[in-house]
């Protein structure tokens, strides 16, 4: 999937951008620059990550006990997808889920290799954790081993950010990879709401797009070499 500019977006932001950071009142005005020339925007509210799987999958569960473990359980955001997908159209994430592939896109879901093999025993096995630890809750939440791997495959290959800080992000985990450009940027808005902004900014400036120009982030997370973003972000290869 891509994000192609559909209008040319405005070349002041360079010249603004070549200047940042020689002093705060520059940086600050180069921070207003960035959001007003960001191409997409999403709330805070809408990043699938840890805190809100645990909020819309906990309330789910029959015991404190379960509840419990799921709060420390490494696959929250891949139940809570796996379970979000199987409410269809109950479910307020639907329009993301249906950009989703049916097959995520993993070199570990292919067959014939020993590495994909060894994956896919792994990712199997965080699936059945999920499983034990929703106990018998699993038939009223619909979930199964089946639908966890699909789910367990969009957050692998979805996933920004790394460890408990990662999420999904709607429409922004579409943009290809670039190692140029830099990851989402997280700032308030006008009315002072935490968003996620995408940007076009390649080698630390800001890069103003033409018509028919694609939008690239970069996958890599601070504490992640280019090496592990490539593998981990395996849906453009």
């Amino acid at each position: 999937m891509t994000i192609i500019a559909t209008a040319a977006c405005p070349s002041s932001a360079a010249a603004t951008a070549a200047s940042a950071a020689r002093n705060n009142r520059e940086a600050a005005a180069v921070a207003e620059e960035l959001e007003a020339s960001s191409l997409v925007v999403v709330p805070r509210a809408l990043h699938l990550d840890n805190v809100a799987a645990v909020a819309a999958v906990g309330p789910l569960l029959s015991s404190g006990a379960r509840r419990e473990a799921f709060r420390e359980h490494l696959g929250q955001v891949a139940c809570c997808l796996a379970i979000e997908r199987a409410k269809g159209a109950e479910s307020f994430w639907l329009p993301y889920v249906r950009t989703l592939p049916d097959m995520p896109p993993n070199p570990w879901l292919l067959t014939g290799t020993d590495l994909a093999e060894a994956a896919r025993r792994r990712y199997g096995g965080m699936a059945e954790e999920t499983l034990e630890v929703v106990g018998s809750d699993r038939a009223q939440l619909k979930l199964d081993h089946e639908g966890l791997m699909w789910a367990i495959g969009q957050v692998v290959s979805r996933s920004l950010g790394s460890g408990r800080a990662s999420g999904l992000l709607p429409l922004i985990d579409m943009a290809n990879h670039c190692s140029a450009a830099r990851p989402p940027l997280m700032m308030l808005d006008e009315q002072d709401r935490l968003v996620f902004t995408l940007t076009s900014i390649r080698n630390g400036e800001l890069a103003p797009l033409e018509t028919g120009q694609e939008l690239f982030i970069s996958y890599q997370a601070e504490d992640m070499s280019p090496l592990q973003a490539w593998l981990k972000q395996s849906k453009n290869i």
